[in-house]
């Protein structure tokens, strides 16, 4: 059994990205494993990090996602694809909540960071309306590779997996009812 943190990341309550986050919700909990979950839609925070000094409290509810973050094992973000990364208040909750000192730390022995967060593993789902393969070997992936490598890595959660879901916008009842399903069997089978 697993402890899993699930976050819709969608900045709209309304979206595919829910009936994902459930889907995976279900699949993790029809398996076994412990979830605790979070909305960025219901999240209330100031999402530019130069609004806040370094001697202003978090916000409750970023205080909530490190705890969250600190207890699982794994982690599973959702969140729409817009103009090639994540929505802005995505970043934001990461910019807010993978601060120094809890996400990782410089050491004076070595120029590359302290990774705070080893051990998690992650699931990023990802709805698009751009074509899997035009996002892969046009754009050549580039938000995944940052995500992985400066966001993720970086605080030492690996590996990373990234799910693509495109495109969302003339997809087919059926082809929805199939995303459903994979969400529901990559929360089912996280090992």
């Amino acid at each position: 059994m697993k402890k899993i943190f699930v976050i819709d990341c969608h900045p709209n309550n309304q979206s595919f990205s829910q009936g994902l986050f459930e889907q995976y919700i279900q699949g993790a909990q029809d398996a076994g494993h412990e979830v605790k979950t979070m909305r960025l839609s219901a999240m209330d925070f100031e999402i530019d990090y130069a609004q806040r000094s370094d001697d202003d409290a978090l916000e409750p509810c970023l205080v909530e996602f490190q705890q969250k973050l600190t207890w699982c094992e794994h982690i599973m973000l959702v969140h729409p694809l817009w103009w090639g990364f994540m929505p802005a208040k995505t970043k934001g909750l990461i910019d807010r909540a993978f601060l120094p000192q809890y996400a990782y730390a410089y050491d004076d022995k070595s120029a590359l960071p302290l990774k705070l967060l080893k051990g998690r593993s992650a699931d990023i789902l990802v709805t698009s309306d751009t074509p899997g393969w035009y996002f892969k070997w046009i754009y050549g992936s580039g938000a995944f590779k940052i995500m992985r490598m400066q966001i993720f890595e970086f605080v030492g959660i690996k590996p990373v997996k990234f799910h693509m879901f495109s495109p969302v916008r003339k997809s087919s009842e059926k082809t929805r009812s199939n995303w459903l399903h994979k969400a529901w069997k990559l929360g089912n089978q996280i090992s």
